[in-house]
């Protein structure tokens, strides 16, 4: 068969050898439970001094031993300059956080529109620093609009005073142009089922474009909440509802998987009252559902440049931590979370809830691979570089030589040094960019090293080494890394 089929890697790291074991689709006898953190003091200003035994976790009201907890994204690595022909996931110039503001147009009435967009614009160029924002709208039609797109190369960072002008100034005529050109052809009567569907297909969207940076990355939803799709049925339905009671469950478990997976969190705003505090309270309900889901920030009535100030600011540290919850506790349902802190002044900001299920089998983490396969562009959640070398005696064999930053990965400090477990996997595209098509099977990589070993793979990095027969037709791989702890995904393509 043509095309690229992952074979069972032959890894070593750079500093010891690791053995490789085959995936089990047997249920996990615990799981750890990661989560993403912030904690702000009385000003709202980011504390970037937390330790571990500064927090308490609770599961389910039940007090759990943290495993780890460690700082996202600031902790950058420095190796050393890309060398000939290899390339990275990460810009070099880029920031590891960015913050997206989406305006949703599609699930509001006409009249509050101009309200909103008029509000937005005005809050915008307030901002004393915009350069790691990002606008988009999703319009009357449905469609996903870019006003200030996410670069492709990544290279923007954040200057310093300037008396240049900054994008937001001319943020009107951005809108008016943007908007200008999504006109098509006008959508037929759309469902409320519909709506829904492409109200998360939108978020889903962007998620996945924001995967590109590293770090924290925050998504603020300008929106009045989802419909109810029970309100044909029963004419008393309030016109919004909780997601969950909504029967939205399966699409906020998947969008918070993709979050977590990515490093990102949801705020929501209703901008379309003229009093912000004035949210009636089943659509706060719909709002604060996908928040509770991905750790964002409640509306708690501030202005809305008051709310994308702050999710600018909370990008910028990040911490996260993990525990291991039992099997027996292990039920399949919503269980509350509540992470606090002995310091005082200091309030600490997370998930409200995660859905208590054993950690992934082998069918799971396929399903991530085959996620993290499809889009143009690489995830950077997890850092990696890498380069590809020809066999000389066999032009259809390329070995890869990746480096992975181990930064980036939740390691567990245990009496006997620090453990891991990564899953890989290699996809082939043709030239077409289309995936080959071959069947993706996971691999695994166990980490297991002593004190030492963890000190020098946090500054060499951890390597790894295959070589991959490919299909006559495969121009490009891509390399994807999961770390099981903390269930984030990174990914490297590559030209062959």
């Amino acid at each position: 068969m043509s095309g690229f089929a992952p074979i069972p890697l032959a890894l070593a790291l750079a500093v010891f050898a690791i053995p490789i074991l085959s995936g089990s689709d047997s249920p996990a006898k615990s799981r750890i439970v990661s989560l993403n953190v912030i904690a702000v003091d009385t000003q709202g200003q980011i504390v970037e001094d937390l330790h571990r035994e500064d927090l308490r976790v609770s599961d389910g009201g039940v007090s759990r031993n943290l495993l780890f907890l460690r700082r996202v994204g600031n902790e950058d690595w420095n190796p050393p300059p890309l060398g000939p022909n290899e390339v990275s996931n990460r810009s070099g110039s880029s920031e590891p956080y960015a913050t997206i503001v989406l305006l949703d147009l599609f699930n509001e009435d006409f009249a509050a529109q101009a309200n909103a967009e008029g509000r937005l614009i005005h809050d915008l160029q307030s901002l004393s620093n915009v350069d790691s924002l990002f606008l988009y709208i999703l319009n009357a039609d449905g469609q996903l609009v870019a006003v200030r797109e996410i670069p492709f190369d990544l290279h923007f960072h954040l200057r310093g005073p300037s008396t240049e002008p900054r994008w937001t100034d001319g943020l009107k005529a951005l809108m008016d142009a943007a908007l200008d050109r999504s006109v098509g052809p006008q959508r037929p009567s759309i469902t409320i089922s519909d709506r829904a569907d492409l109200t998360f297909h939108s978020l889903d969207s962007l998620a996945v474009q924001l995967s590109r940076i590293p770090g924290r990355k925050n998504i603020v939803w300008l929106n009045n909440g989802l419909p109810n799709p029970t309100r044909l049925a029963f004419a008393n339905s309030p016109r919004f509802v909780s997601m969950r009671a909504a029967g939205y469950s399966q699409d906020l478990n998947v969008l918070s998987q993709r979050f977590n997976a990515f490093g990102e969190a949801l705020y929501a705003l209703n901008p379309f009252s003229s009093n912000y505090s004035l949210l009636s309270a089943d659509a706060g309900a719909t709002l604060d559902a996908l928040v509770a889901e991905t750790g964002g920030r409640f509306n708690d009535g501030k202005e809305m440049g008051d709310v994308i100030e702050q999710a600018l600011r909370d990008a910028r540290t990040t911490y996260q931590l993990g525990y291991e919850e039992p099997f027996h506790s292990l039920d399949g349902k919503l269980h509350k979370l509540r992470v606090a802190t002995s310091r005082k002044g200091i309030q600490i900001q997370t998930k409200a809830h995660y859905l208590a299920v054993p950690g992934m089998a082998d069918a799971g983490f396929v399903q991530m691979i085959h996620s993290a396969s499809i889009p143009p562009f690489d995830a950077a959640e997890i850092g990696i570089r890498g380069v590809v070398s020809r066999d000389p005696a066999n032009s259809r064999i390329v070995g890869l030589r990746i480096l992975v930053n181990a930064r980036d990965l939740a390691l567990i400090h245990e009496k006997a040094g620090y453990e891991g477990l990564l899953r890989l996997a290699v996809v082939g595209y043709l030239q077409s960019g289309r995936d080959s098509g071959a069947p993706i099977v996971p691999f695994e990589l166990v980490l297991h090293h002593s004190e030492l070993q963890h000190h020098k793979i946090l500054n060499d990095g951890i390597l790894l080494k295959q070589n991959v027969k490919l299909g006559a037709r495969i121009t490009k791989v891509r390399v994807i890394v999961i770390d099981e702890t903390s269930e984030t995904v990174g990914t490297l393509t590559l030209p062959v």
